[in-house]
């Protein structure tokens, strides 16, 4: 195979499997939507007792907003394999 059939077939095999895992992120998403409200009813409940400030609590919630849609598995992926750094 030459360079260029090799890298094309690196390519749509990258594609195939994020695709997979998107797919399979949001038929998953319902479950990780009751993990998201119970992480959300955590940070009013300590903003409301005052062991985190506003600010904290916005943090928390935009991340916590941030991983619908499925995002929430790539985002994983990509802190596991280094192409994002964990926060």
């Amino acid at each position: 195979m030459t360079d260029r059939t090799q890298r094309r077939a690196a390519k749509h095999t990258t594609k195939l499997a994020e695709r997979g895992r998107r797919i399979l992120g949001e038929t998953l998403d319902f479950v990780d939507s009751v993990r998201r409200r119970r992480m959300a009813a955590r940070v009013l409940k300590e903003l409301i007792a005052g062991r985190i400030s506003h600010g904290t609590a916005a943090v928390r919630m935009r991340q916590i907003v941030g991983r619908t849609k499925g995002a929430w598995m790539l985002r994983d992926e990509r802190s596991r394999t280094g192409l994002e750094p964990s926060r």
